[in-house]
């Protein structure tokens, strides 16, 4: 579920409100996950450090390297290359553990829109994480509040960010036919000189065959 937020740790201008998202080399945050798939529950830890910048055909991309450390199985490690300008923040390419080359993404997803105040609004194109088939949808995404006071077993930081991202409506599920109705909606939080240290994301559907997903994350630690 936090592959849905990547976005929360590339900004570099500070006019901008690069301040919520500090993208130095080498800083590093854990966060803890708790998701919850019908009756299931289970944990992960991921950490997200940043590498150096690299060039992408022609153009300059942030890189953050993500750790996935499930309790029990092997860690998984995977990329995502992020640009910044004058408009905001996007997520260009991944690349997965098996892939041997970075993967340009196929849609278009804004993750941050310039300038960031209480009210903003902008769309991004993004998958819907948890669902059994790959279904990309327009999402609507907004800037709750700029005060929020936010405590996670990191600390408790002041002047947090909150942003609500959401898609409502009916979606072609592919192998397992028809046209459900699909809502997601998720809640991150950010801290001014941190990034992302807090998120909520629930995903429900109508033909529980296709999947849904609640997942509740809190930063865990934080070095640079």
């Amino acid at each position: 579920m936090l592959a849905c937020m990547l976005v929360s740790f590339v900004v570099t201008d500070r006019a901008a409100g690069g301040e919520y998202n500090p993208s130095r080399e080498g800083t590093t945050r854990e966060l803890s996950t708790v998701i919850r798939q019908g009756s299931a529950t289970r944990e992960r830890v991921e950490e997200f450090t940043f590498g150096p910048k690299v060039n992408l055909n022609g153009v300059e991309a942030t890189t953050l390297i993500v750790r996935r450390k499930n309790p029990g199985e092997p860690s998984r490690q995977l990329k995502a290359f992020y640009i910044e300008n004058g408009q905001g923040v996007k997520e260009i390419a991944r690349q997965g553990p098996g892939d041997e080359n970075p993967k340009t993404l196929d849609y278009d997803e804004w993750t941050l829109k310039y300038p960031l105040a209480v009210g903003a609004t902008w769309t991004c194109t993004d998958q819907i994480y948890s669902l059994k088939e790959r279904i990309i949808v327009p999402f609507v995404c907004e800037i709750q509040t700029m005060s929020d006071i936010v405590t996670v077993p990191a600390g408790t930081f002041e002047r947090c960010m909150e942003v609500k991202k959401s898609f409502s409506g009916e979606v072609n599920s592919g192998a397992y036919g028809g046209n459900p109705k699909v809502t997601v909606e998720s809640h991150s939080w950010y801290a001014p000189g941190v990034g992302l240290i807090k998120g909520d994301y629930t995903v429900k559907c109508s033909d529980p065959q296709l999947g849904g997903v609640e997942s509740h994350s809190e930063m865990i630690s934080y070095s640079y």
